[in-house]
């Protein structure tokens, strides 16, 4: 038997956790910064996931404690406070940008294993990566 579906109240649950990946993502929201845990270390894993140079991560520590000491007066755009900040703080900037990136569903993985399963049947078994690889992808154009 398959895992059971969490209930929609789980997923919110689950948000709220404070060590939840999704929580702890809330900090390149200016607005909400303030409500969040102090210091570096409780995001330094979201950031990892998205520094090119892992030698800059000191560099991004430092960028990211004048970040918590910056006064947002108003409401912004998380968007649009980045891109505007991005001379101040370089490396912080991109990478929170990178993490607003972070796709917030599992719908688009859950579609293309979708697919993938048309095209790897249990007849076609013995096939290899390649061919699974260029089967999924002439399938997926086909239908574009």
């Amino acid at each position: 038997m398959g895992r059971k579906r969490k209930a929609p109240d789980d997923y919110a649950t689950d948000f709220m956790d404070e060590s939840s990946f999704w929580f702890r993502a809330q900090i390149v929201n200016p607005c909400i910064k303030v409500e969040l845990p102090e210091g570096f270390v409780p995001y330094e894993n979201i950031y990892r996931l998205v520094l090119r140079d892992e030698r800059k991560l000191s560099d991004l520590d430092s960028e990211f404690l004048c970040y918590r000491q910056y006064a947002v007066t108003s409401t912004v755009d998380p968007v649009l406070f980045w891109k505007l900040h991005l001379p101040d703080w370089p490396l912080l900037s991109q990478a929170s940008l990178d993490i607003l990136g972070f796709p917030v569903s599992s719908a688009n993985v859950e579609r293309a294993f979708s697919k993938l399963r048309v095209v790897n049947r249990k007849e076609r078994a013995a096939m290899t990566d390649a061919s699974l690889s260029n089967y999924a992808c002439i399938y997926h154009n086909n239908q574009v």
